[in-house]
């Protein structure tokens, strides 16, 4: 049936009825392409390929009884990926991307499956049959199948998913413990596309490059059925590119692409990677925004990032900070665009206290934390605000507390778990764990995660500003960690620096610079090797689970 018939038929959702109404009045445009690396030719697929290739997947598993069932995707970036997530919201059948197991370790999948108990999962060949062998008790009642073997079924009408009806299940990061599966609705999925196409200002003559993985909320909706929805086009790069900078830099030039998404880290990696011949061919002209979000935006790298490639044409107002979580199905608060850029100075101390306080940048070091501002809700619907997270009485602005938010985007809850006195999802709201303040003017800042918090001598200490200035303060460090671990009378601060020269210099160099910085003497300064810190899919590090290591011993010890 063809897609004007079959939405003259049903009332779809509206991001199905979008790609409907595409297939029907732009068939031949070309809706994703996936760059799949310099040996091998890129592939693509037109909206009117995608919708039929959607049609056939669902027909499939409607076939196989799975409607409002759950399926896991375990498939790597590219088209097939897209075709079976689209057919699953096509039959009303829930499902729950998933990131492939590294190194044949299937913990997470395991955990996730005893979850949610799927009835299929689909994945490539030689995956598929490893799952199938088991034996992996939570997939003991799941069938196995390929992309391929979805394909066998011709394409048909599929009836109205409601806005209430659950459309896949975003399991969440697990920064802060156990991962969790967010419920995502048609009806969530719909606000916040329009939220993003509204945020962004995204449309048909947007180009957007993306290295993000499709199972993470921010790949999937943000640079894939974001797109789709409003008719812009995306070019898709395997997640690894991320750490080849040169490739999606690249990317944006050539492709005159106007739009990319990375968590703050990549733009660091980006600085530090590409060498002075790289940057000369670099075109950046076309850039119109650089998402930044997924974890603590800085200011040092937003300016180092446009002073690097400030030369190369990119517009100094091209960065959007943002702020989000799969909890809102996405995006919550962003930069609007035409908006100038805010990075704001505030007393140290009086952070440390809950209260934010505006003062000159230039002032002794320590003093001072910079700060970026992540925008505002972006939907009148979307209501933010912040609270004390003791009495959940709201706060006036420039105040310190927990960071609430209401709106047609936030979900549920999260599957199989009910919304207690002990779930973020309470009154009709959901309680973020995230600290902030929204200044007078209505704009959001971050300053960490209740959960993470470390209270020395009663002040309150930021493990990302403690992390930033330990990184800084040894050359060749990317990436450090900080906790809180208790000492009786009070919290001590352990800081954990990835770096491959450990010694006595390094040692003093991170000491003095957190003592000089935050007035704070570590109780122990480790050292381990790079890639060792735990970090989530998103680059968000994993301070619990570090934490968890060095209590049993398995972090490096003090030189």
């Amino acid at each position: 049936m063809s897609a004007a018939k079959e939405l003259a038929g049903v009332a779809p959702t509206p991001l199905l009825a979008a790609l409907a109404s595409h297939a029907a009045a732009h068939a031949d445009d070309r809706a994703v392409t996936h760059h799949r690396g310099a040996a091998q030719p890129a592939d693509g697929v037109s909206y009117g390929g995608l919708w039929q290739a959607a049609g056939t997947v669902a027909s499939a598993l409607t076939a196989r009884g799975l409607a409002g069932e759950r399926v896991l995707l375990v498939l790597p970036t590219g088209i097939d990926f897209l075709a079976v997530f689209l057919g699953c919201l096509r039959a009303g059948v829930i499902a729950v991307p998933l990131p492939s197991p590294e190194g044949g370790r299937v913990e997470r999948l395991a955990s996730v499956a005893h979850d949610c108990a799927p009835k299929l999962v689909i994945a490539d060949a030689e995956l598929a049959a490893r799952l199938a062998k088991g034996p992996l008790g939570p997939l003991a009642g799941a069938a196995f199948c390929t992309p391929d073997e979805l394909r066998t079924a011709p394409a048909k009408a599929f009836g109205e998913r409601a806005p209430a009806d659950v459309a896949f299940l975003q399991y969440t990061s697990g920064s802060t413990g156990d991962p969790k599966g967010a419920v995502v609705t048609h009806g969530n999925l719909a606000a916040n596309t329009r939220y993003i196409q509204k945020a962004l200002g995204m449309g048909p003559a947007d180009g957007i490059v993306s290295c993000l993985p499709l199972y993470h909320d921010m790949g999937l909706i943000g640079t894939l059925l974001a797109p789709l929805y409003t008719r812009a086009q995306t070019h898709l790069y395997a997640p690894s590119t991320l750490f080849r900078p040169s490739v999606w830099l690249k990317a944006l030039g050539e492709l005159k692409a106007t739009i990319s998404v990375c968590p703050n880290f990549a733009y660091d990696f980006a600085v530090e990677r590409i060498s002075d011949a790289q940057l000369t061919g670099l075109d950046l002209r076309s850039v119109r925004i650089l998402v930044n979000g997924a974890e603590p935006v800085r200011a040092e790298t937003l300016e180092r990032f446009n002073a690097r490639f400030g030369p190369a044409g990119l517009r100094p107002d091209a960065f959007t900070p943002c702020y989000g979580l799969a909890e809102t199905t996405l995006l919550t608060a962003a930069r609007p665009q035409g908006t100038p850029l805010v990075i704001a100075a505030f007393d140290a101390a009086a952070l440390e206290r809950g209260t934010a306080l505006p003062v000159a940048a230039m002032r002794a070091p320590g003093a001072v934390r910079r700060l970026v501002g992540n925008g505002r809700a972006i939907s009148p619907d979307a209501e933010l605000t912040i609270v004390d997270p003791q009495s959940g009485e709201a706060l006036a602005p420039h105040q310190i507390g927990e960071i609430v938010v209401r709106g047609a985007s936030v979900v549920g809850g999260y599957w199989g778990r009910s919304s207690g006195q002990d779930s973020p999802f309470r009154g009709g709201a959901l309680h973020t764990g995230d600290l902030g303040f929204v200044a007078a003017d209505g704009e959001l800042f971050i300053t960490g995660r209740a959960k993470d918090l470390i209270i020395v001598r009663g002040r309150n200490i930021y493990p990302q500003d403690v992390e930033a200035t330990a990184a800084a303060a040894l050359a060749g460090s990317r990436l450090a960690a900080a906790f809180g671990v208790d000492q009786g009378h009070s919290e001590g601060v352990v800081v954990v620096v990835e770096t491959r020269t450990p010694a006595d210099e390094p040692l003093k160099a991170v000491r003095e610079a957190v003592l000089s910085e935050h007035g704070i003497d570590p109780v122990a300064i480790l050292f381990v090797r790079p890639g060792f810190i735990p970090r989530t899919s998103s680059g968000k590090v994993r301070r619990r689970a570090l934490k968890e290591l060095y209590h049993l011993g398995l972090v490096g010890t003090t030189p």
